[in-house]
């Protein structure tokens, strides 16, 4: 990912396969009920795993910005910054 253009096409693809995931997540617990604490679990796990990483790599390189701003987008609804 060389220029913005490019890093920000990497988001956008990211965030489909999250709107699929959703979604998905939705349209089980519809068919399936009985699989809503597995799907809600399943969000809770890989929403801890990402807060985890982004912690320790802001940790590793020493920066901290990117953490609190995903911390704060989820927390409150607030966009920061931008590219």
């Amino acid at each position: 990912m060389e220029n913005g253009n490019e890093f920000k096409e990497e988001f956008d693809k990211c965030f489909e396969a999250f709107q699929k995931l959703v979604t998905h997540s939705f349209e089980k617990m519809q068919n399936d009920p009985h699989k809503k604490d597995e799907v809600i679990d399943l969000w809770k796990t890989y929403i801890l795993k990402f807060k985890v990483f982004t912690y320790k790599t802001s940790e590793m390189y020493n920066n901290k910005d990117v953490f609190k701003a995903i911390t704060k987008a989820l927390m409150f609804g607030k966009k920061t910054g931008g590219i």
